[in-house]
């Protein structure tokens, strides 16, 4: 009869899979896969760092605005801003720049100042373009570094 189906038991079909060669091997790839996953995240929770793709996702914890200042009055707020956002135990802050529109030649001047500051900055870590719902080429995020101590 076409159509006709036979009853399976399901539970009986995937221990026979699981028995099998390729069962075997795919479970235990999965094991270490997953012990893989556990010891890496245990990893990050002890050191209370989140791994880059979360970075990536997080939302700023904390926000400087330059507009309206000066490129040397940016400087020094910038320095500070990271500095005071290491202690605080921020891991990723965002910095607002501007994009140049009030400037002379349309270039923001600030960009620059900004960049410098980051790299130049021992809390300053990976950078970059937040989505332009959130400042686009007008701002910059930024990964805070844990200060290291020099023995």
């Amino acid at each position: 009869m076409r159509g006709a189906s036979k009853n399976v038991n399901f539970k009986d079909l995937l221990d026979q899979w699981e028995k099998s060669e390729n069962g075997k091997k795919i479970s235990e790839q999965h094991e270490r896969q997953s012990k893989f996953r556990d010891s890496e995240s245990e990893h990050n929770v002890i050191q209370n760092k989140p791994l880059l793709s979360e970075l990536k996702r997080m939302k700023p914890q904390d926000e400087l605005d330059l507009h309206g200042f000066t490129s040397v009055e940016a400087e020094k707020l910038v320095i500070e801003f990271l500095e005071n956002s290491a202690a605080k135990g921020f891991h990723k802050v965002q910095i607002i720049h501007g994009k140049g529109n009030h400037s002379e030649n349309r270039e923001s001047v600030l960009k620059k100042v900004v960049r410098k500051c980051i790299d130049a900055s021992p809390y300053g870590g990976m950078s970059g373009t937040p989505p332009r719902a959130e400042g686009g080429s007008g701002a910059v995020w930024v990964a805070i570094k844990k200060k290291r101590h020099r023995n």
